[in-house]
């Protein structure tokens, strides 16, 4: 089985800002135009392609009009060997949720083609914003365990329109690689995301980004009287679970007022079989995920990290296991939790709110 590493690759994206559709336009590269908007935003930018996408349009509608009145549901495409044009309807009347779903079709539509370059040309900010979200995410990979190695995608240049601000192309792609370390973390299978190694993972990034990582193990937890917290977790022999603090701190706040920080609290649930309330296979299968709520607190810090967010932060991760063992809590046990507040045991499927 191939090993993998600590933290997933997050590459940085070559971009090339263009001002008009022509500008984009390159020799010798074969070029994938992805469109977002109305007919009639479509049908007006055709004609700045000149006519290597625009005559073969004609010929596949089999219509001398450069679009039909109305552009169906699905993503079309057209092209020749120089470059394919891919669109997708958007009236506005979705929201930017309708933008992005369009966009993440139009964008794995076109890359199945192998392109050389990518120009991403939407019709307004919402739909500009939306294709190069679209396109950030495609290129972040999930984690790869099959026994027959994939050499890894390449990314394509992607050409942007100056019309996307670079506040706004800098905003999504930090947003981007913060979703795609969540996803990649999320999908690790159980053993490959204990409590033990979320923490190792998590601190190698924290060495990363600044951030300064405070943990307290079961045994400091013990001292803290976190019987809730540790009733959860006597069911895993490991002994792996702990409370995991990351503290982002702003550079240049010498002087200035301090605030109190945000908040960001995640369960960490590495596995969780439900206990001694045992989950059936259905319910159980994908309990690897439920410590999501953990990787969107470290997501959204790594985000506001990499957008310089001015103000401080701290992201607390629950990191433990609910398991089946002998030693496992059960249904009637009354436990004090740290603040002194004694809690009695119904359902041990409820470890989320006995965690936190």
């Amino acid at each position: 089985m191939p090993s993998l590493p600590l933290l997933p690759d997050l590459p940085d994206i070559p971009v090339r800002r263009v001002a008009t559709l022509s500008a984009a336009r390159r020799a010798a590269r074969r070029r994938a135009y992805l469109f977002l908007g109305s007919a009639a935003e479509v049908a007006a930018a055709l004609p700045l392609l000149g006519g290597e996408a625009q005559t073969d349009w004609r010929r596949h509608a089999g219509t001398a009009q450069p679009l039909p009145a109305a552009i169906s549901g699905l993503v079309t495409t057209v092209g020749n060997s120089a470059a394919t044009l891919h669109f997708a309807p958007f009236t506005g009347q979705g929201g930017a949720f309708e933008a992005l779903t369009q966009a993440g079709r139009l964008v794995r539509a076109a890359l199945a083609l192998a392109p050389e370059e990518v120009v991403l040309w939407g019709a307004d900010d919402i739909s500009r914003e939306a294709l190069w979200s679209a396109f950030v995410v495609s290129q972040y990979e999930l984690p790869a365990l099959r026994s027959t190695r994939v050499a890894p995608r390449r990314s394509p240049p992607v050409a942007v329109p100056v019309a996307l601000s670079l506040v706004r192309q800098r905003y999504w792609q930090a947003v981007e690689r913060g979703a795609a370390l969540v996803r990649w973390l999320t999908a690790l299978p159980g053993n490959h995301l204990t409590p033990a190694l979320f923490r190792k993972r998590v601190q190698v990034l924290a060495r990363q980004q600044g951030w300064t990582a405070e943990v307290q193990d079961e045994r400091a937890l013990r001292r803290a009287g976190a019987g809730a917290f540790l009733a959860v977790a006597q069911g895993n022999r490991a002994g792996d679970a702990c409370l995991l603090r990351l503290r982002y701190r702003p550079a240049g706040r010498r002087g200035r007022a301090v605030t109190a920080p945000v908040a960001l609290i995640g369960k960490g649930v590495c596995f969780d079989t439900g206990g001694v309330n045992l989950k059936t296979h259905r319910s159980m299968l994908d309990m690897h995920t439920d410590m999501a709520g953990s990787a969107v607190a470290v997501g959204t810090l790594l985000a506001l990290t990499e957008l310089g967010h001015p103000e401080p932060v701290d992201a607390w991760l629950a990191l433990a296991e609910n398991h089946l063992d002998a030693r496992a809590y059960k249904p009637q046990d009354v436990v004090r939790a740290s603040n002194g507040t004694t809690i009695q045991v119904i359902h041990t499927d409820a470890e989320g709110r006995m965690l936190l």
